[in-house]
């Protein structure tokens, strides 16, 4: 919502304040009307008990006295004016003359002077003939105090407010309840259009009692559903275009080329350091099996071996498989080091011939596996020869069976284990030493609008360690963190470093990758919710950055996170999109900032179609969900000149510069 639109009156309020005011009108109108009523009352009392007054006074006189008895005048005069409230009680006698005066001053004490000069009240004087006989003696003048009327005018009033601020009180009460129930279903329908907007389309307005707001729930309802199977249909299209790209339609694992093109990102981007194991996989006299037993019962064989390469990369994080021909698999491991090769393969083999299907053929040559692990410097093309020559070697021994390509590093295995405990001391000293060293490598912002040329947005924080004073990257011991769970400790450590720089630089904007052991490691919310409390920074400039499989198995984790997020103020985006075969309506159920393109649709971009019209469906599909496209892995001018005409928002790689430390 805008901030022009925030500034905006609400209905809500706009109603409440014209009912409040027309409320405050009519009860002020009526605290006048009984102020000025009583007022006139009043006024004609005060008239009448000054002519009361008079009459009886002078008939009283006449009747009592004569013109020379003075002193029995006076005494009446004094009965009746010490009695009564008047103002002034005077005798005249035939020649206007005052002969006899009494006076009250105005003084009202009970009364506010500012309430007796904004209503005045008039005291007319009353006048009554003194007679005795047929002949006049005199005149008598009476004129009432207005003191006990101000009195009750003053308690009328007070009386008045109190009603009326009482009233007012119960009734503001009253139409902010009635002004709330009527704009309770707009309210849902609001929330319902927001929803609609974010694209999740559960939600459903309940149908209001009056008929118009009713008609707009079902309308709001109505295009609630057809939008909703509009943007599944998109979603299945993209899957389907995923799975008919890169996918093997009897298997589900990768294609060929779809193989091919990740095992060169994991081997041969500038970002990449090669440490892992490469498998491939032969079944033998597949076109015998076929003759023999019938396509059906072959294809189920190759589903079956299938199955258990994907059970594997399920058990060794980020590893992908293939069915690369008819009878030929293949399967990339990172993290898969020399000294557990023999250990996986011996496994391998006896998940494989422990196949139901397998052990029904009757024939012990079926399966051959060869292995091969990538050293520095390898590319796809070596490490694949190297393990082709692997499984050539199993296969001249006849039995089903695996080799290894005998000159990895021509280390002993014992030589190997030394190497994998070395590698848990220097883990557990540098967490103990808080010796991690973070680099940056810029994010830019890709977008046309913000400036014509890409410019740093944010920094990909990139950990290093120091080993006999040779930095490693985190491709290498992250593996090995992994393997002896130490990631949750490493992850830890990053942060607060991370957390600490900002501290120092305000400018800073950092996005941390967080492992799939850390995101589901108990306590961890709890142990980042205090850190980013006592840290104190500003919005919007952490991030972290899930795995895309962590969602299989942990996507409530994930969505702990992403409230954590909304309440501290950090964003969540997922790594390696595209890549894990989670379905892509995750991003309807999870308040995500950003997903991050896997490097493998990054790579040759602008030489592949099929990855450009994949990656602009993706970004239609995350923009529509206000959710940002990050490109992973830029090597070229030419694949960021693409990216950004296919609509990718940001951008990471080496063509902009290599990783720095960050400053301290």
């Amino acid at each position: 919502m805008s901030s022009n639109i925030k500034n905006r009156l609400t209905l809500n309020r706009l109603l409440l304040t014209f009912l409040s005011a027309l409320l405050a009108v009519l009860l002020a109108g009526n605290v006048l009307l009984n102020i000025v009523s009583t007022r006139d009352y009043l006024q004609d009392q005060l008239r009448s008990h000054a002519q009361d007054a008079a009459t009886s006074l002078g008939l009283s006189l006449s009747s009592v006295i004569d013109a020379r008895d003075r002193v029995a005048a006076e005494r009446m005069i004094d009965a009746i004016f010490d009695s009564g409230n008047y103002r002034s009680v005077v005798m005249f006698d035939v020649k206007d003359k005052a002969i006899i005066t009494r006076y009250r001053k105005n003084e009202i004490a009970a009364v506010p002077q500012w309430f007796i000069e904004m209503i005045p009240l008039s005291t007319p004087l009353a006048e009554a003939q003194v007679m005795a006989g047929w002949k006049q003696l005199g005149t008598l003048r009476v004129e009432s105090h207005p003191g006990l009327a101000y009195e009750e005018l003053w308690h009328t009033l007070k009386t008045q407010v109190l009603l009326f601020v009482l009233v007012f009180l119960a009734g503001v009460m009253l139409i902010q309840g009635f002004v709330g129930m009527v704009l309770l279903p707009l309210r849902r329908i609001e929330k319902q259009a927001q929803e609609i907007s974010q694209n999740r389309f559960d939600y459903r307005a309940p149908s209001p009692g009056t008929r118009e707001l009713a008609s707009v729930a079902q309308a709001m309802n109505s295009m609630s559903d057809k939008l909703g199977k509009v943007f599944a249909e998109q979603i299945a299209l993209i899957e389907d275009l995923r799975q008919q790209s890169y996918h093997d339609a009897l298997t589900g694992l990768l294609n060929r080329d779809g193989f091919t093109q990740r095992l060169s990102v994991e081997l041969e981007s500038a970002h990449s350091v090669p440490n892992g194991s490469l498998m491939l996989l032969q079944l033998n006299h597949f076109a015998e099996l076929n003759q023999q037993y019938g396509r059906d019962k072959a294809d189920e064989v190759l589903r079956a071996i299938g199955e258990v390469l994907r059970k594997c990369c399920l058990e060794q994080r980020e590893s992908f498989a293939a069915r690369m021909s008819g009878a030929g698999f293949s399967a990339y491991f990172p993290g898969l080091g020399a000294d557990r090769l023999d250990e996986f393969a011996d496994r391998l083999m006896q998940r494989l011939l422990s196949l139901s299907l397998i052990k029904t053929l009757l024939q012990d040559n079926l399966v051959h596996v060869g292995l091969a692990s990538a050293v520095e410097g390898d590319d796809s093309r070596g490490l694949l020869s190297r393990a082709d020559m692997s499984l050539r070697q199993a296969q001249s021994r006849g039995r089903s069976g695996w080799q290894r390509y005998a000159n990895i590093d021509e280390q002993s295995p014992l030589e190997e284990v030394r190497q994998a405990s070395e590698w848990q001391a220097i883990l557990k000293r540098v967490i103990a030493t808080r010796s991690l060293q973070l680099h940056g490598q810029d994010i830019y912002s890709l977008s046309l609008e913000e400036s014509p040329t890409p410019r740093p947005a944010f920094k990909q924080v990139l950990a290093r360690i120091d080993v006999e004073g040779k930095l490693i990257p985190a491709g290498v011991f992250l593996p090995m963190a992994e393997r002896f769970s130490l990631m949750p400790e490493m992850d830890q450590l990053a942060i607060e470093l991370a957390l600490q720089k900002m501290k120092l630089d305000v400018s800073l904007h950092l996005s941390l990758a967080l492992s799939e052991s850390t995101i589901a490691h108990e306590g961890f919310l709890d142990w980042l919710a205090l850190q980013l409390a006592r840290a104190g920074f500003s919005k919007g400039r952490l991030r972290f950055d899930v795995p895309e499989y962590a969602l299989v198995y942990h996507e409530q984790a994930v969505a702990a996170l992403c409230q954590c997020a909304k309440k501290f103020g950090f964003t969540v985006a997922v790594d390696r999109f595209g890549v894990s075969a989670v379905p892509y309506s995750y991003l309807q159920r999870l308040r995500l900032e950003a997903i991050r393109i896997d490097p493998s649709f990054i790579r040759a971009i602008d030489q592949r179609p099929e990855n450009q019209f994949f990656l602009r469906m993706a970004a239609q599909m995350a923009h529509s969900q206000s959710v940002r496209v990050i490109g992973v892995g830029v090597e070229t001018e030419a694949e960021w000149q693409t990216l950004r005409a296919l609509g990718i928002d940001m951008a990471m790689g080496y063509v902009w510069g290599q990783p720095q430390a960050l400053s301290t």
